[in-house]
């Protein structure tokens, strides 16, 4: 378990009160109440994923009645959910607790009256555009106007006052000011959790393979299409990495294109073979392109791209953290730093 998602989840369980904790095994704790102690075996995650939540149903039941879910943060949704399935699981970022273990019954989670009057739309889709213009205009500035973020997400006024009322109600938007003058104040660690438990878009996805010798050669190649007149934006871990680079390498690329391009033409122009296994190259696709609408050339906090890669469209940091949170192997961890390094550089009073 990672120290720092450790030490909250201690902090979380003592501050609950007349709960004891100690250090158990790897990725154990020893909770003890009033004498009688247990031993909470922890799967910590990045983000929720169904299949998470299947591993753990399958375990032999003397080790998933112990079992707990350690995730960042979770909708009501998915908590009522987590219930009604009989898993416990603690929020490592809300502090919410839901445990139902051998010999302890603990329930600490609230949830807001904000987020049970909300009716926020899916942000798979166009509401997602809206708030990713939001996270992209809020990290540079503290306020931001009703018109200046339809016009940056391409909604209309009429949606985008609706997504702000809904996001107010979410806790995720602070209202400054009254009548013709009045904005808001984007808080980007909610927007992005409200993000990153709802989920982007549920791509069609079509394998290619491309032979090239690098990573960087993998992408150059693809970033040609570009300059051929074809939209396209590198998304997923490989988006995040590009940002952020965590990783030395990724095993494959995902690249959105338009929904309306089929995939055997992107396969052509680069000189790629359509497969069904071994792929290095997922070609991305979803009904209204919500990814393509804010890509743009890619953006490094920590160093210059690689030559020749400064130009390639990508998916925006926002957009990329939540498609690596969905990914497997190392993606949530990319995702995370990602995560972390878009707070990290927010616009802060002192930044003027």
């Amino acid at each position: 378990m990672e120290p720092g998602v450790e030490a909250k989840v201690v902090q979380r369980l003592r501050r609950a009160g007349g709960i004891e904790v100690r250090p158990g095994g790897p990725g154990d704790l020893v909770v003890s109440i009033k004498g009688t102690e247990t031993v909470l075996s922890l799967e910590v995650k990045h983000r929720f994923v169904e299949e998470v939540l299947h591993q753990i149903e399958r375990l032999p039941p003397e080790q998933r009645e112990r079992t707990v879910l350690v995730v960042p943060s979770l909708s009501p949704k998915r908590r009522h959910e987590l219930r009604h399935r009989d898993v416990s699981w603690i929020e490592y970022q809300t502090g919410a607790i839901h445990l139902r273990v051998p010999h302890m019954a603990i329930d600490l989670v609230e949830e807001p009256r904000a987020d049970a009057e909300t009716s926020l739309p899916r942000l798979s889709g166009k509401a997602g555009i809206v708030v990713e213009a939001l996270i992209e205009v809020g990290r540079g500035q503290e306020l931001v106007s009703q018109p200046e973020i339809a016009e940056r997400s391409g909604s209309t006024q009429a949606w985008t006052s609706r997504i702000f009322g809904e996001l107010v109600k979410a806790g995720a938007l602070d209202v400054v000011g009254r009548g013709p003058a009045k904005e808001w104040r984007p808080k980007l660690d909610e927007l992005l959790r409200l993000w990153i438990a709802d989920g982007g878009p549920s791509p069609t996805v079509t394998g290619m393979y491309l032979w090239t010798r690098t990573l960087p050669d993998l992408l150059r190649a693809v970033g040609q299409t570009g300059a051929e007149g074809l939209s396209y934006a590198v998304g997923g871990v490989a988006a995040a990495n590009l940002h952020e680079p965590t990783l030395t390498s990724v095993p494959s690329v995902n690249v959105w294109i338009p929904l309306s391009i089929p995939a055997e033409s992107l396969a052509a122009r680069v000189g790629a073979e359509l497969v069904d296994a071994g792929a290095n190259v997922f070609i991305w696709q979803a009904a209204g392109d919500p990814p393509l609408r804010l890509a743009r050339p890619l953006e490094r906090w920590r160093s210059d791209a690689p030559e020749g890669l400064g130009r390639l469209s990508v998916v925006t940091p926002a957009r990329a953290v939540v498609e690596a949170l969905q990914g497997t192997g190392r993606g949530p961890e990319v995702g995370e730093n990602l995560r972390r390094r878009i707070l990290e550089h927010a616009w802060r009073p002192d930044d003027e």
